[in-house]
């Protein structure tokens, strides 16, 4: 029970046993925090970099399985050498993963009129791609009627919106496709 003689006293030693109890609850708190089932941020077994690599394989690894790709797993293998340090190899996921998606299309068979056009008279597609936050598209030349696919390899993560049209021989050019938004982790 506080000290009713010394009220300012009493306020004081509360204070500093409210402040005691907040610091030692934040460091329980801190001290059982963890990264995965195994590891805790004060673990010495292993490098940031080791579980910095291993959290990204776990995060792409999930991507994969939840869009159906699990064909190109990422491999985070700790390097050969000095005690196993928690080097990584080479064989680290890169920015851009893999296994991108790559964009395609099927070369038309009539032109906007109505009339048929031979994919001899292709001279290629014009692919506008944006960020869904900008308004001004971009845009690329695919080169041939014959080739109707772009691998997104190329481009930065960001949530996209592409639109496909076709180039004739001629220079004449058929208005875009419809959209399709593509997000690129």
């Amino acid at each position: 029970m506080p000290d009713m003689r010394h009220p300012r006293l009493a306020a004081r030693r509360l204070s500093a046993n409210l402040s005691l109890l907040v610091l030692a609850t934040a460091l329980a708190l801190l001290s059982g925090c963890k990264q995965g089932s195994t590891d805790s941020y004060s673990s010495t077994t292993q490098s940031a970099p080791l579980v910095a690599a291993q959290r990204e394989s776990s995060a792409i690894s999930s991507f994969r399985q939840a869009f159906g790709d699990e064909s190109q797993p990422a491999d985070t293998t700790p390097a050969s050498g000095s005690g196993g340090n928690g080097e990584i190899s080479d064989s680290t996921p890169s920015p851009h993963p893999e296994s991108r998606p790559t964009l395609s299309w099927s070369a038309p068979l009539t032109r906007e009129n109505g009339e048929s056009l031979a994919l001899s008279e292709i001279s290629g597609y014009r692919v506008r791609f944006r960020l869904r936050h900008r308004e001004a598209f971009q845009s690329i030349m695919v080169e041939g009627a014959e080739n109707t696919r772009l691998s997104l390899d190329r481009f930065d993560p960001g949530a996209y919106e592409f639109s496909v049209s076709v180039v004739d021989s001629q220079g004449r050019e058929s208005a875009p496709s419809g959209s399709v938004a593509v997000d690129l982790i």
